[in-house]
């Protein structure tokens, strides 16, 4: 299902607005209503974009890169939160980058469709290792963790060609929260696979940290794509919002959710990608850093139902 031409062509249109910074929340909150994280290619752009459709809020796709967002230009890609911590600078940085009067001309971070807005919806995978440190900044604020398959996320990083996430930074972070097992391997691992297996467990060690706060909520993307109605639901609950079966059931087939071929593709999204000895060098990984209990690597879906 799509929308019709002429829906298209408004959305079009408007969006050149909002490429110029031409738009206006509603009852601007000096925080987004939603941050949405996760490891990289994990389906972190997918809810973020269907729920900012439901919900008609602003949706800003990665507005902590460094690398486009001159406002914090001086941040590493995939920074410390013991940098972030007690500096002003950095602080206020964030707060300007994720509040209301944020305008970036750049496709890459207002994605929207609209001229006026009710709420804002922040889509990061930069700020895994200091979810905790936006937390404090923006209390109260609500974060929604989605956690995929790594053989699956590893296998689209390498057919989109993309370079291994710098985590070089952001590692002191987490190193005295290793083990010597863990430390030795960080050092030794040398196939881009493991690199990669390695850099989905740091990212997902550190937002797992948060399990317990109320105002996380982790989605397994398996679920969202086998049953995205439910997640959905699930997820808008979280938010306190209450939206209508049928607006959510209508953006579920407008982003082709309920498509059961591209549910089956999505869930072994490595098959014919990565070959057994390479998928055996990720599990192998993952084991040894404790997180083999979230999946089964033979069927793609989580062992779980629920981490919460």
């Amino acid at each position: 299902m799509m929308y019709p031409k002429s829906i298209l062509l408004w959305r079009k249109i408007v969006r050149e607005f909002n490429y110029k910074g031409i738009f206006w929340e509603i009852n601007p909150k000096p925080f987004p209503i939603l941050v949405i994280s996760g490891y990289t290619r994990s389906g972190t752009t997918y809810l973020g974009k269907i729920l900012s459709s439901i919900l008609k809020a602003r949706y800003l796709h990665e507005p902590l890169n460094p690398d486009i967002v001159k406002e914090i230009n001086f941040f590493h890609p995939r920074e410390a939160a013991k940098t972030i911590l007690n500096n002003e600078r950095y602080i206020n940085a964030i707060k300007f980058v994720l509040g209301p009067n944020f305008r970036c001309n750049r496709d890459a971070i207002d994605q929207g469709h609209r001229i006026f807005y009710k709420d804002r919806i922040i889509k990061i995978v930069r700020a895994n290792f200091y979810l905790d440190v936006l937390s404090k900044i923006f209390p109260g604020i609500k974060f929604c963790i989605i956690i995929r398959n790594p053989a699956s996320a590893i296998a689209s990083r390498i057919k989109k060609g993309w370079d291994i996430p710098d985590q070089s930074k952001c590692l002191i972070d987490i190193l005295t929260k290793l083990t010597p097992e863990q430390r030795v391997k960080i050092k030794e691992i040398e196939s881009i696979h493991e690199k990669l297996a390695l850099s989905w467990c740091l990212d997902n060690f550190m937002a797992l940290r948060n399990l317990n706060n109320k105002n996380f909520k982790f989605v397994f993307y398996e679920h969202l794509i086998l049953d995205p109605f439910k997640q959905l639901k699930q997820i808008l609950e979280f938010m306190g919002k209450k939206v209508l079966d049928k607006k959510i059931i209508h953006e579920i087939k407008i982003y082709n959710l309920d498509a059961p071929k591209k549910k089956e593709k999505l869930i072994k999204g490595w098959e014919g990608i990565i070959k057994e000895e390479q998928l055996n060098e990720v599990i192998n990984i993952v084991y040894i850093f404790n997180l083999s209990h979230l999946y089964d690597f033979y069927n793609g879906l989580p062992k779980v139902q629920n981490l919460q």
